[in-house]
């Protein structure tokens, strides 16, 4: 998740998030997955208020070769 620095600590992230995870609810998901950077603190701290789980390792090969944090929901 990335936001402009300006737009930061205006709670943007977590509607964005919430309206997310609402719209993958009602379309049917049961998991929602993410793949983040460990120095994405404040991004990472919002994922796990969420109760986003973190993960060993990703889940198959989604081509972010950069990301080298993971996290699961189930909705």
């Amino acid at each position: 998740m990335y936001l402009l620095e300006t737009a930061r600590g205006l709670g943007l992230g977590r509607q964005m998030l919430e309206t997310c995870l609402a719209v993958a609810r009602q379309l049917g998901y049961r998991e929602c997955y993410l793949e983040t950077l460990a120095q994405m603190d404040r991004a990472r701290d919002l994922y796990e208020r969420f109760g986003f789980l973190p993960l060993e390792a990703p889940m198959g090969d989604t081509g972010h070769f950069g990301c080298n944090r993971w996290y699961a929901l189930s909705l």
